[in-house]
């Protein structure tokens, strides 16, 4: 529930702008499905620019349209989702 509050009270203000650290921690499958329906009708219907940080590859690569991969402090990966299952595992061996 403290998730969902958080994010309800980051939505309040319309930003233009929304920042997210680990958005998907704590929630229930069900849970999980409905933060990430929010985000995409926020990118669509009020052109809400989205930036996550999260360890939980399967929901980056469901959502976002650019994958950054931080590694120390400097970018070891940055290319366009293409939403393969290949990507995943390729994400998963730079983390390593």
């Amino acid at each position: 529930m403290k998730q969902r509050l958080a994010l309800a009270l980051s939505l309040i203000s319309e930003p233009e702008l929304l920042i997210l650290d680990e958005p998907f921690v704590g929630l229930d499958p069900i849970g999980t499905q409905e933060v990430k329906e929010l985000l995409r009708k926020l990118c669509t219907t009020q052109q809400t620019a989205i930036l996550f940080s999260s360890h939980q590859m399967e929901d980056v690569c469901d959502l976002v349209d650019h994958i950054l991969v931080l590694n120390q402090g400097l970018i070891v990966y940055s290319e366009k989702n293409t939403h393969l299952a290949n990507q995943q595992a390729q994400l998963i061996e730079l983390i390593k």
